[in-house]
């Protein structure tokens, strides 16, 4: 009986060695993931207008067409930029620049072409006369950008709806300005880096759901289904409060014994924080920067438009 113990002792620590170690490798501890990082970023051509010096409205505006209608923009408007959020849109005016052919095309298709599907991206010079139908039999539905004088929306024909989103009047001590055009796609808890405002940095969430972290300025967001809210954010070396630990589980997680789920360690965002989700807009404006983080199961998707003033010389 001896000799029979003395043989199968190594067995029974062999045996627990491989559970201890089986164990070890489905651990959550283990299991977690890498924080995603953001991107894919497409950045596009970068648009130059003049402006009057000075104060310098910027409107964001959702305009709905009915299948076929059209948004005549007339002869006295400010630059715009336009998002084509469905449907697609017919025009024909060389004062129209194809930023963007759409959401899946590799690259913008020639300017003044049409159609412009779900996705793309326009620039239009001011007082450019001309109109954008909705093409293809179908409904569409934009986001209008407009820096400057706005169109009058109360001559709008029949088969068309204009809600404003968002405005704000940002200080130019120039007469030309650049708008760079950024395309972002967030996963779950994917960070960027702190993103400087520049004199105006105008977002447009066109999918999911992302969180915005306000660094110093102010924020105007326009939600999708028309209401307002203004955020102000403290100077940057104010503001640090830490955010909650997306490891740590809720409390009622806890005091019940329930295991949370793991999460990637995730960077805490510190600054002033809202919400935005799909078709809601934001213009942020003073000293400060801007961080983005996905916030949802969906790839978060944004427009960025940043605004700077041109040196004359």
């Amino acid at each position: 009986m001896e000799e029979s113990n003395d043989v199968g002792t190594p067995w029974i620590a062999i045996r627990l060695m491989l559970i201890v170690l089986l164990l070890g490798v489905t651990s959550p501890a283990m299991a977690q993931e890498a924080v995603p990082t953001p991107g894919p970023l497409t950045t596009f051509e970068s648009f130059e207008t003049d402006v009057t010096p000075g104060d310098l409205p910027v409107a964001l505006t959702r305009v709905v067409l009915d299948a076929d209608a059209a948004i005549p923009f007339g002869d006295h408007h400010g630059p715009s930029i336009v998002v084509v959020v469905a449907g697609a849109l017919t025009f024909d005016s060389g004062d129209v620049q194809v930023l963007a052919g759409g959401t899946n095309a590799a690259s913008p298709t020639p300017s003044g072409s049409s159609p412009a599907e779900a996705g793309a991206i326009l620039s239009i010079l001011a007082d450019a006369d001309l109109s954008l139908t909705a093409g293809n039999g179908q409904p569409a539905t934009l986001i209008v950008v407009e820096f400057g004088e706005m169109m009058d929306a109360s001559g709008f024909p029949n088969g068309v709806e204009a809600t404003l989103l968002s405005n704000e009047t940002i200080q130019i001590d120039a007469s030309r300005i650049r708008l760079d055009v950024q395309r972002l796609a967030l996963a779950q808890w994917a960070t960027t880096d702190k993103w400087p405002t520049e004199q105006a940095r105008i977002l447009i969430v066109e999918a999911g759901a992302l969180a915005v972290d306000l660094e110093g300025g102010k924020a105007e967001i326009g939600r999708g289904y028309g209401g307002q809210e203004t955020l102000v954010a403290p100077p940057q070396e104010e503001s640090p409060h830490p955010g909650a630990d997306p490891q740590a589980g809720t409390a009622s997680e806890i005091e019940e014994g329930v295991t949370p789920n793991p999460t990637p360690p995730v960077p805490p965002l510190t600054g002033t924080v809202a919400g935005l989700s799909m078709g809601d807009v934001a213009i942020i404006t003073g000293e400060g920067a801007i961080e983005l983080q996905g916030v949802g199961e969906e790839p978060g998707t944004m427009l960025s438009i940043s605004l700077a003033s041109v040196d004359a010389g």
